[in-house]
């Protein structure tokens, strides 16, 4: 280049210079505006109260604001955008809107308004509106998205608040029993429900936004205006014109017959109230339209039924009551006064502490406390209500709390049941289990003394054999067996007492028996006057005569004991029937019974004394005058004969036993003299027995009788014993109650083996119970232990001659 062209070129690029120069002050007068711009839109974008966010098209997050940070459940914009790296994991969206959501997104390059909810870090959900936009770059390729995010999940709430009280509100109304239409200001029909659709045979689809529904609704028959027209205009003058129409604040009330509704005469009753809107302008009004014919019918229905059950109330057994909060009687039935014995006018108004024991008093304001405060209903058992001779009725109660149609509590209903009978019964049912549980006790002691008392007399037995009647310990050792009856006396009683102790079951005329006892008592104690009214043709029963002579002697000795200062005994026999009824309160069974009564004119006695006269041990006496025996064994011996005892007694008014005894068709035999000499014989014997003492005793005994004897000491031993020697063996003498197989087990094998083996059966038991049963099934004979070598020589041989 020429120099000249070199200047040329420099001034040019001087010129150059010196415009960037000028442009360089224009640019930074640019930046800075630029920076405070950016400053401005840094601070509205992290301060904003909506979301922001740019992603890259496949999901990844550029850059998010705070807000939207936040929204989402994270502390800052740079754990969300770490931790969430995909739109899908961020999003909890159903297929559906994230592929509607995808598709805007394709489509217009843009969405506005997408509402989806999604899933913030602790698993949440939130409704967000969210607006995107793509940015493109100089050749149309989208270079990220950016969008906008709100929380709207207040409004969706709200509008699903709202919706559900909208449904709600149609439910309502369209499901309301009553007939229903509504009209907005200018009178069109805005609602119409199922049921005045049935009630006029007009669909709301036919019926809503118009505004003739006059004709759907004769409801005032000729009368043009119906109910609803009233509400806005009601004056004086209407209601003048009007006066089945009576207006209640702004409710509008009216019930009037109509002549025909879907060809039906009826009568309805209607209620009107206008509808305000929030600032409490009217701008419609509703009605409902209710069919009472039917509740006529049934007020009538309800009257007839009052009445009937009014009846069956005073016709009921059971008593009925009612008492205020105060507990006074407000109402009854008739049952209440033949409870009590008041008269209506006397138990009205009366207390509850006026007819009850002070102890049902008490239970009775504590249930009625316990049942206001919980509204729980009571049971009070044994509620004792004292009548007006004085006299106490036991009753079970039912109540609960009565109140008003509004739930507020007036007082208590009850109902009650004379559970007076009942409770006797289950009293003696208690009685009879107590004095079964101490008999069983009794009877088993009675049974092993019996068995030692039979060692003593084998033994005595045994050494009088060999000495002569002029030996000195002769009389010794007939005292001993004396001693020895004695004590078998004592076990009678307890086996009599156990209703185990029947020995001796005969067809017996009582009457001949009290005739006896009674005689010989009468004999023995001055101070008292006996009567007889004595049954004739009295009908058999079969008893131990000894037992019931004990049975009479000791209920005279309680008579005696309650007349310290004399007085009388009435004695009186009949034949009576005992029906089902009549049969509860004693628990035998039902039939023709001899009744035997035995009433004396004492002191009486207390329930608490008449509740316990029959158990083991109790006694009035003073310590050692008495072992309150007596009337245990006294009821023993009298169940244990499948008969019932009861007493009667007040104090002052002395006390009556009666006793029932089961009827028996068989005739009394005459009984002839037993001998008592001692038959010898040369037959073999089995003898059974567990017992080694008796074992022994029993078998020298047989051995003197001149019998040959073979020894078991249970039942298999015996059964061993008689299979080896069967054709030796004449007879067998076998215990009852054994250890292992017992005397009835061996028995029936015994019987088996050989039928027409001949088998004395004897325990320290008596006949009945177990004895009798296997006696039922072909066992010869019964002997009772302890028994005399006479006695057993004699029982023998009619075995071995029959």
């Amino acid at each position: 280049m020429t120099e000249q062209e070199l200047f040329q070129e420099l001034g040019q690029l001087r010129q150059r210079c010196a415009e960037w120069e000028s442009r360089a002050g224009e640019l930074e007068e640019y930046y800075q505006a630029l920076r405070k711009k950016e400053e401005r839109y840094r601070s509205f974008y992290k301060n904003a109260v909506e979301g922001f966010f740019q992603s890259t098209p496949d999901g990844r997050f550029l850059n998010v604001n705070p807000a939207f940070a936040r929204m989402l459940g994270y502390d800052s914009p740079e754990e969300l955008i770490s931790t969430i790296s995909d739109i899908e994991r961020q999003y909890y969206v159903n297929p559906a809107d994230r592929a509607r959501y995808i598709n805007l997104l394709k489509e217009a390059g843009s969405v506005e308004n997408f509402e989806f909810k999604a899933r913030r870090q602790d698993g949440s959900e939130i409704w967000i509106s969210n607006s995107t936009q793509s940015v493109y770059d100089r050749d149309g390729d989208i270079i990220y998205y950016e969008g906008v995010v709100e929380n709207i999940t207040k409004s969706k709430e709200a509008e699903e608040a709202l919706r559900e009280s909208e449904r709600r509100l149609g439910d309502i109304i369209e499901f309301l029993p009553d007939a229903t239409l509504a009209i907005d200001r200018e009178g069109r029909i805005i609602a119409w429900n199922k049921a005045i659709e049935e009630m006029t045979g007009f669909k709301a689809a036919d019926m809503l936004g118009k505004g003739d529904y006059e004709y759907a609704l004769p409801f005032y028959g000729k009368r043009r205006p119906i109910l609803i027209d009233f509400v806005s205009n009601w004056d004086e003058e209407m209601e003048k014109q009007y006066s089945f129409v009576h207006k209640f604040g702004d409710v509008l009330v009216t019930e009037t017959n109509v002549p025909f509704v879907r060809g039906r005469n009826r009568t309805l009753s209607g209620r009107a109230v206008p509808l305000y809107d929030g600032s409490g302008q009217v701008i419609g009004a509703i009605e409902s339209i209710r069919d009472m014919t039917e509740r006529k019918a049934m007020e009538e229905e309800l009257r007839k039924s009052e009445e009937k059950y009014r009846n069956i109330l005073e016709n009921m057994e059971e008593v009925y009551f009612e008492v205020d909060l105060k507990g006074k009687l407000t109402f009854f039935n008739d049952a209440a006064c033949a409870v009590t014995g008041y008269s209506r006018d006397e138990l009205m108004g009366k207390h509850f502490k006026e007819y009850t024991s002070p102890e049902t008093s008490k239970r009775m304001f504590a249930d009625f406390q316990e049942e206001y405060f919980s509204g729980e209903r009571q049971e009070i058992v044994d509620y004792e209500v004292i009548t007006k001779t004085g006299s106490t009725r036991l009753m079970q109660v039912s109540s609960n709390l009565l109140r008003d149609q509004g739930g507020t509590p007036l007082g208590f209903r009850a109902l009650a049941r004379d559970v007076t009978n009942r409770r006797r019964l289950e009293s003696q049912l208690i009685q009879a289990q107590k004095m079964e549980a101490v008999g069983t006790l009794a009877g088993g002691i009675a049974h092993d003394f019996n068995n030692l008392l039979m060692g003593i007399q084998g033994y005595t037995s045994l050494m009088l054999l060999d000495l002569a009647t002029s030996h000195p310990y002769y009389e010794k050792l007939r005292s001993v067996e004396d001693q020895v009856q004695s004590g078998a006396d004592l076990t009678r009683q307890l086996l009599g007492f156990a209703q185990g102790g029947r020995y001796e079951v005969k067809p017996t005329n009582l009457n001949e028996t009290i005739k006896k006892s009674s005689s010989m008592f009468g004999r023995t104690k001055k101070e008292i006057t006996i009567h007889r009214k004595l049954k004739k043709d009295l009908w058999t029963v079969e008893v131990d005569q000894g037992q019931m002579e004990q049975v009479f002697l000791n209920l005279y000795v309680n008579a005696w004991q309650a007349m310290p200062g004399g007085g009388d005994i009435y004695l009186e026999t009949q034949n009576v029937f005992l029906s089902d009824d009549e049969i509860i309160r004693y628990g035998i069974q039902p039939g023709l019974y001899v009744q035997i009564s035995v009433v004396d004119t004492g002191v009486g006695m207390n329930e608490k004394t008449r509740e316990r006269i029959f158990d083991p041990f109790f006694t009035t006496k003073e310590m050692g005058r008495g072992s309150g025996l007596g009337l245990a064994m006294v009821y023993g011996i009298i169940r244990g004969h499948g008969g019932a005892i009861n007493v009667t007694s007040e104090l002052g008014h002395g006390t009556t036993f009666t006793i029932y005894l089961p009827g028996s068709e068989k005739n009394i035999i005459v009984e002839k003299a037993v001998a008592t000499e001692t038959v010898k014989g040369m037959e073999t014997i089995l003898l059974i027995d567990d017992e080694p003492i008796n074992l022994e005793v029993s078998g020298e005994l047989l051995e003197s009788l001149g019998y040959r004897v073979y020894l078991a000491g249970g039942g298999q031993e015996g059964l061993a014993i008689y299979e080896e020697k069967r054709d030796e063996i004449d007879m067998v003498i076998l215990d009852m109650v054994m250890p292992g197989i017992s005397g009835g087990e061996t028995f029936d094998r015994l019987r088996k083996s050989d039928p027409d083996i001949r088998v004395l059966l004897c325990s320290g038991y008596s006949i009945n119970g177990q004895a009798q049963n296997i006696l039922d099934r072909g066992c010869n004979g019964f002997i009772q232990k302890p028994y005399k070598m006479s006695h057993l020589s004699q029982k023998i041989r009619e075995l071995l001659d029959s």
